[in-house]
């Protein structure tokens, strides 16, 4: 009998929520509440204090590899760090093409899925996971743009430099942004995934102001190029359910591949 697509996922290939082996946290940030949070969902990770001294040096992977050596066990490390830059950019864009306009929010860097295409594991220099934990300044930066351009649309996305959702049942995240843009008239928030890891946006009165979305491709391309992430039936299920939410959905199908 031939198996179906769900079957020949290894356990390597099937989606699970993401937890860190080892958690690296900056000194300074130690008693922020999104690191707090972090720290109480990984109660089973190893976590390693990162003195103000050392920030200069490069952090070394999980089991002691190195960029390019293996991404996998990188991975495997979650850095909780403070942004030192700003939260809220215009899209890079690529010159070739008309911009969108498009907004990426920087919440963090890196993905512990392993899409055999993804342009973050060339475009990084590093093969660890960050989580930006100093939320309070995203707050305060995000709501001081919208407020100063209120007749500008802001398209804005979190899915430029990570998946949207893979860490939200970690950092809670999600929730926060849904309800920060509920009363926001002049901006949309798209949250962009592979993922089926919704939970955090039950319930919530979102004011139709936050977009849930999903990368695409066919089941075989699924199985053989986007490991760890969730299949396609997970996928369609997560959109139906926040459809029932009362979100409005998006589908992005990139790469297109043959």
């Amino acid at each position: 009998m031939p198996r179906t697509y769900d079957q020949s996922y290894s356990d390597r290939q099937l989606f699970k929520q993401y937890q860190p082996a080892t958690l690296l946290v900056d000194e300074e940030v130690l008693d922020l509440p999104h690191t707090r949070r972090i720290l109480e969902n990984c109660r089973g990770a190893a976590v390693q204090v990162r003195q103000a001294a050392a920030r200069q040096r490069k952090i070394p992977a999980a089991g002691g590899h190195t960029y390019g050596d293996d991404l996998t066990p990188g991975k495997r490390l979650l850095y909780l760090t403070r942004n030192r830059g700003r939260f809220y950019k215009p899209c890079p864009a690529t010159r070739e093409y008309r911009c969108c306009d498009y907004r990426v929010l920087n919440i963090g860097m890196n993905c512990p899925m392993e899409c055999v295409y993804c342009i973050l594991q060339a475009y990084l220099n590093n093969p660890w996971l960050s989580f930006f934990v100093n939320i309070e300044e995203l707050w305060a930066e995000l709501g001081e743009v919208l407020d100063s351009e209120p007749k500008r649309m802001h398209r804005i996305g979190t899915g430029e430099f990570t998946d949207s959702l893979v860490l939200d049942h970690l950092t809670g995240l999600s929730r926060e942004l849904v309800q920060f843009m509920a009363g926001r008239e002049n901006a949309v928030l798209e949250l962009k995934t592979k993922t089926a890891n919704i939970e955090n946006l039950r319930d919530l009165e979102h004011g139709g102001r936050t977009i849930t979305a999903w990368s695409l491709n066919s089941p075989p391309i699924m199985a053989r190029e986007e490991l760890k992430t969730a299949t396609l039936d997970e996928r369609l299920a997560g959109a139906a359910t926040c459809a029932g939410w009362g979100y409005r959905l998006a589908f992005h199908f990139d790469p297109l591949i043959h």
